[in-house]
Order: structure tokens, then C-alpha cells, then sequence
């Protein structure tokens, strides 16, 4: 595992803490309604964890496949892609380089989450385990109720167990601590739990609370869908026409004489913060019913909430759509024009513009390399491939990527000098360049060259200069090396390298009292990189043929 594999889970967490925040947010307008509505937006903000927009965007994205009409993306879309997954890493370039090894911290944080869920887990299993022997040992009670009633000698508060087949389990004696009103406002507020399957949702926010255990903002919302879920049931009881002064005195007595269920989805009646709870009980104060601008903002926000994903997802998939028509699209030059060099002997140039390609005396090797975005260790060819020099001169009419313009330098090569290839992937000896373990000792550089400059020679010592890339350091490194040198470091971005080292024709009497180190010796002791020897599997492309004379315009 690598922190690559935790980016998923952190976008996940980022999205399902903001939902959250949007959710306590929308609470604050509704603090005088009704707390029914107030339990269910904290629920939400609970469950959002359970499903990752990713899900929903993935959906979008079916649902785009199978819509007839092509859908435009606008331009927020990859912004949208971009703050919704702010731990997304940038694209690197593909490389030929074997799986990264096991992240020992990121093994260590994976164990230490299961041993959190473990531990969840076998502590709620411990308080519905005592709470079913406590239902076991119980005796039925003949009540006209719409759920079974049993009497327990354990000195629990009344409460509902159970989710599909809830019980109301009474303690052995109430009816002789209670008055009669009193007892029938316990029983009417558990009934009230019944009728809204509070322990069902209490259990799903259980299991949510077990799997993201190490998350503080899942405590929260446990202290708030139990604040809410017993106002909203003292509510339903006051609204029924009970008095509040008996009602408030019921709860009292029962908090003086029995003590809370063990279980988090057991419904019972002492819930959330009691002083505030009797003194809302008193002041008679039930919610309002929602206004119609209030329907509308809860309704406006239930469907951005699930359509935004989705729309997000078809948009998506509509982009790629066009993209992979785009690539299916033969891309090609508007003019070009292809002339043979009579000499190798002159000035050469590879230069690309946003819509031009000037080529100066180059041969079809090199060609070949740049329109495949490959270094030289990767082609495999005919000998006659780096002989003839050509001058090329090629417009495409707009401006284009790079991308775009190697795709179109292979068209042009397709289709003039008739080349043909296919890859291979071959075992062979080969530099591994990786980092040490004290990290890399070059500083990061905004911007490298797009063809690193040339090594310069002075004496017994060849320097390499300038910002580049870990892939075209490679590349400059393999000229030197004698094999490939694969890129391993993992290292995005330009790096300012100064590097020094001993060249292969050293002479004694160039000598001027300072030695240079070895290419491999230069690499750690500048660079803090490694070239470590071995065999990789190196992905080659192979040139099954191509003319030597290119077909006239």
C-alpha cells in the first residue's frame, strides 16, 4: 500500500466532512421548526459518509452512456473534478518502472484502523449481547400495545430493543414509582420512537461510527441525532395533549431510580441534556411546520446533493466521450513538406511551435524518438535508420499540444516513409536510478527545457547542467552509462541538476589535481540519487520497416 491507495479515502472524508458542515449549516435556519426535521439533516450528514460521490458520479457517468444526446461540458467541469478531490496527485508520465514497494506507514495507519473497527465492533457486540439476555429474562406483560411488552428485573430505564421485531422493555416495579399519567407519557414517548424506527437509524449510525471511528465529527453527530430524537419525541408526546408538568416530573423520576441502556440503538427516554430537555418540556414549546420557502430549501438541497454528482458524472463522461473521439480522429498536417539533406555535415534543429514543426537536418532515428516520445535505448531498428538527414518543414493549420504534434510527426512518418513497428517488452541489463535514503539533494526548479542542453566536456570531466526532468536525467545518464538507466525515484517535476563526473577517455595528462568521481559515485554524492544494476523489463519499439526515400508531396 502506498499513500497513492489512501487518495481515494481522503477525497471521501474531505467530501463527506464538508456535506457535514453544509448539513449543521442548514440546521441554524430550522432551529425553531420542528426537531424531526432537524434529526433527519443530521442523519444525512451520518449516512453521506457510507455513500462517496465517486459512487454517484460513477452512475452519472452510466446514465451518459446510455443518453442519446451529447452533452457539451462546460469549462467549471474540471474544476469541479479538482476541489471535489483536492488529494487527487497530478498525472506523472508513464515509465517503465516496476510497482512502488509497501509504504510501511501507510501498512502501520491501515493496521491501527482495523484494530479501531475490531475494537468497535467487539464493544457493541458486549451491550446487545447483555441487552438480549436481559430481553430473554424477562416476563411478558399483557399491555394493549402494537409492540410486546416485558417486565425486567434490571434496573434499565424503559426502552425499545430491537430493529425488526422491537420490544418495549419495562423495569419490574415502574407502575409502583410512577403515577398512572405518568407512566402513560413514558409509554406514549416510546412509542414514538417505535413509530419513527429509531433504532434502525441509531444503528446505521452505529456502523458508520465503527467504520470511521477515528473521525471526531462522527461523535458530534451522535450527540446531535440523540438531542434531536428525544426533542422530537417530547414533542410528538406534548402535541398529543400531554401535561408538561407531568410529562417533565415522568422523566425526573425515572432518571432518579433507573440507569441507561448499554446500547446506543436502544430508544430510551433520559437521552441528550436533561435541564435543557425538562426546561423545554415546560415552556410548552413545540417546532413550527415548515414554511413553503423552507420546503423549497430543503428540497432545492436534497436534489443538488444527489443530482450534482450525477450531472457532474455525465459531464464527465461526456468530455471523455469527445476525447476518445478526438483521438479516434486521424490527426494529420495541413502541408508538409519533406526534403532529403544531401550532407549530415550541416546544422540541425528539432523545433516545435504551437502550429508548425521545423525540422533541420535529422535523421529518421531521431524522428522516430520524438514522435514516439521514447528514448533512445526504447527504439530498435535498422542500422540505416540514423545515415540520411532530412529537412522538414510541416504546418497543422491551428495550434496543438505537443501531444498532439507527436501524434501528428507519426502520421507524417506513416504515411511518407511507410513505417511500420510494434512493441515489445525485453528483459535486460539496465540502471535502476532511485533515491537515497536521506532524499534527494537537488532543489526543484519551476520549469525545465523541453530537450535538456547537451553535457559539456572539460578535460577528464563531463558536466551535466540545467533544469530537467528525473526522465530526461535518465535519458542524459544512459548516454554515459553504457545500459539504460530506468527511472525508479518516483520524483515529479524539474529538478536544477550539477552534475560532474569522470569521462570515459580519461587522460593522465589532462590532470589538474582534482579527480573526478565515477558516474555512479558523482550521482550519489551530488544528486543523493543511486544507480542500482540489475535486469528490467524495458518496453521497446521495434521498427519492422520504413523507406529510406520518403513518397513525394
Amino acid at each position: 500500500m502506498t499513500y497513492a491507495d489512501l487518495t481515494p479515502l481522503a477525497n471521501h472524508l474531505w467530501q463527506s466532512t464538508v456535506f457535514a458542515g453544509a448539513m449543521a449549516a442548514l440546521t441554524f435556519p430550522l432551529k425553531r421548526n420542528r426537531a424531526a426535521v432537524r434529526y433527519w439533516l443530521w442523519l444525512a450528514a451520518s449516512v453521506k459518509f457510507l455513500v462517496p460521490f465517486s459512487l454517484l458520479v460513477g452512475i452519472g457517468s452510466q446514465i451518459a452512456l446510455h443518453t442519446a444526446a451529447s452533452i457539451e461540458p462546460p469549462q467549471w467541469s474540471f474544476t469541479v473534478e479538482r476541489i471535489s478531490q483536492p488529494f487527487t496527485p497530478l498525472a506523472a508520465v508513464p515509465q517503465a518502472v516496476a510497482t512502488s514497494p509497501v509504504n510501511p506507514i501507510c501498512a502501520v495507519l491501515l493496521g491501527v484502523w482495523l484494530c479501531g473497527i475490531t475494537a468497535g465492533i467487539v464493544f457493541w457486540l458486549r451491550c446487545w449481547r447483555q441487552m438480549r439476555a436481559v430481553r430473554h429474562a424477562a416476563i411478558p406483560l399483557a399491555l394493549d400495545l402494537p409492540v410486546p411488552v416485558l417486565s425486567s428485573a434490571m434496573r434499565l430505564e424503559p426502552g425499545v430493543f430491537g430493529i425488526c421485531h422491537p420490544v418495549l422493555l419495562l423495569p419490574e416495579g415502574i407502575a409502583d414509582r410512577l403515577t398512572v399519567a405518568q407512566l402513560e407519557t413514558i409509554i406514549a414517548h416510546e412509542m414514538c420512537h417505535v413509530r419513527r424506527r429509531d433504532n434502525l437509524t441509531a444503528a446505521i449510525h452505529m456502523t458508520i461510527e465503527v467504520l470511521f471511528w477515528f473521525h471526531p465529527l462522527l461523535w458530534w453527530i451522535r450527540t446531535r441525532l440523540v438531542a434531536e430524537r428525544e426533542r422530537a419525541c417530547d414533542e410528538a408526546v406534548l402535541l398529543q395533549g400531554t401535561a408538561a408538568g407531568v410529562y417533565a416530573e415522568s422523566i425526573l423520576q425515572v432518571c432518579r431510580h433507573y440507569v441507561a441502556s448499554p446500547a446506543a440503538c436502544v430508544s430510551g427516554v433520559t437521552g441528550a441534556d436533561l435541564k435543557l430537555r425538562v426546561a423545554t418540556i415546560m415552556s410548552e414549546l413545540t417546532g413550527r411546520n415548515l414554511t413553503l420557502a423552507r420546503k423549497f430549501l430543503l428540497t432545492t438541497t436534497v436534489i443538488t446533493a444527489i443530482a450534482g454528482p450525477l450531472a457532474t458524472g455525465m459531464l464527465l463522461q461526456s468530455g471523455q466521450a469527445q476525447e476518445r473521439e478526438s483521438e479516434a480522429a486521424p490527426l494529420s498536417f495541413e502541408a508538409a513538406s519533406i526534403k532529403p539533406v544531401e550532407t549530415r555535415e550541416g546544422p540541425f534543429h528539432f523545433t516545435v511551435l504551437p502550429n508548425r514543426l521545423d525540422v533541420k537536418n535529422l535523421s529518421l532515428g531521431f524522428l522516430i524518438l520524438q514522435a514516439y516520445d521514447l528514448p533512445a535505448y526504447a527504439l530498435s531498428g535498422p542500422e540505416g535508420l540514423v545515415n540520411n538527414g532530412f529537412d522538414i518543414a510541416a504546418t497543422s493549420g491551428r495550434p496543438v499540444s505537443k501531444a498532439e504534434m507527436r501524434a501528428m510527426l507519426q502520421g507524417l512518418l506513416i504515411e511518407r516513409f511507410h513505417l511500420s513497428t510494434h512493441w515489445e517488452t525485453r528483459t535486460q541489463a539496465a540502471y535502476r536510478l532511485v533515491v537515497l535514503p536521506g532524499g534527494p539533494r537537488m532543489k526543484v526548479s519551476d520549469e525545465g527545457y523541453a530537450a535538456p542542453n547537451s553535457p559539456l566536456q572539460d578535460g577528464n570531466s563531463i558536466q551535466l547542467n540545467g533544469p530537467m526532468s528525473m526522465r530526461q536525467l535518465s535519458e542524459r545518464l544512459t548516454r554515459f552509462a553504457g545500459k539504460p538507466v530506468v527511472d525508479a525515484t518516483n520524483l515529479e517535476g524539474y529538478f536544477t541538476i550539477k552534475l560532474t563526473f569522470a569521462s570515459d577517455d580519461y587522460d593522465p595528462s589532462k590532470d589538474t589535481g582534482v579527480v573526478p568521481p565515477l558516474l555512479t559515485k558523482a550521482v550519489e554524492e551530488q544528486l543523493g540519487l543511486k544507480l542500482v544494476p540489475g535486469k528490467e523489463p524495458i518496453k521497446i519499439l521495434v521498427v519492422d520497416h520504413v523507406d529510406a526515400v520518403p513518397v513525394p508531396n
